[in-house]
């Protein structure tokens, strides 16, 4: 009877040891995730840039790296771009309206710019990209001092032309004098001509202020660069080396 008590006993044993054994083996098969979605790896896997990535991952990576450029996809990524340095142009505007000297926005445009850049082409890009993005993060930094020197110019514009409709500073006019005949209203050649001059000095002012204010200017060179350089960094070609697939064991 004893006998009997103890081999049934090693009988119940044995398949709760084997249980917990292929418990064992599937905690280390699951134990492997995919670094870009954490999802649990099954049989397959590959690798990027020596890191573990599901199939679904991975051919994604792969599709972007591969894909086309055109006419179209750049269009598109200008759009975005575009977009982007405006809301951030707008931004900055506001907080210098505000009289808030907060260069640092400029890295937040850069990131915004790139983003939107990246977004626009799907997650492609190129060297043609991170020029694109810096160029239109430079401008929607230049541009955000444009509306506060209009403002400026129109408030100095204002005294002036109160001053000669004053009739005490006035001198009386003379028969032969010219001022007794009409005036022409300005060109609009002239207009354009004012316009171009404001845009083209608005986009050398950061650089101005930046080189006039030393040596507190050159803090705000390193955020212009910051900023320029974040815009870079985002439209960086994806170069990533994708791996596989192998097979995961056990």
């Amino acid at each position: 009877m004893r006998t009997m008590e103890r081999g049934t006993e090693f009988q119940g044993m044995s398949p709760a040891g084997e249980t917990d054994d292929l418990q064992f083996q599937k905690a280390e098969f699951a134990g492997r995730t995919c670094t870009a979605c954490r999802a649990a790896i099954g049989d397959t896997y590959y690798q990027i840039q020596g890191r573990d990535a599901c199939p679904t991952c991975a051919q994604l990576r792969l599709a972007t790296q591969n894909a086309t450029d055109s006419g179209g996809k750049m269009f598109k990524g200008f759009l975005w771009g575009s977009g982007a340095a405006f809301l951030g142009s707008a931004g900055y505007a506001l907080l210098l309206f505000m009289n808030v000297q907060l260069s640092i926005v400029s890295i937040g445009i850069g990131w915004l710019v790139g983003t939107a850049i990246k977004k626009g082409t799907d997650g492609h890009t190129s060297r043609k990209y991170q020029v694109m993005a810096v160029l239109l993060t430079y401008l929607a930094i230049a541009f955000a001092f444009l509306p506060v020197m209009i403002v400026s110019l129109v408030k100095d514009h204002k005294p002036a032309a109160a001053s000669s409709k004053n009739p005490r500073s006035a001198r009386p006019p003379q028969a032969n004098d010219d001022d007794a005949t009409p005036k022409k209203a300005p060109a609009a050649g002239s207009l354009v001509l004012a316009l171009i001059m404001a845009v083209g000095i608005s986009i050398g002012l950061p650089l101005i202020v930046a080189f006039g204010s030393m040596p507190g200017g050159l803090l705000t060179l390193l955020i212009i660069f910051f900023g320029l350089q974040q815009a870079w960094v985002q439209t960086k070609p994806d170069d990533a080396l994708v791996a596989g697939p192998y097979q995961n064991t056990p």
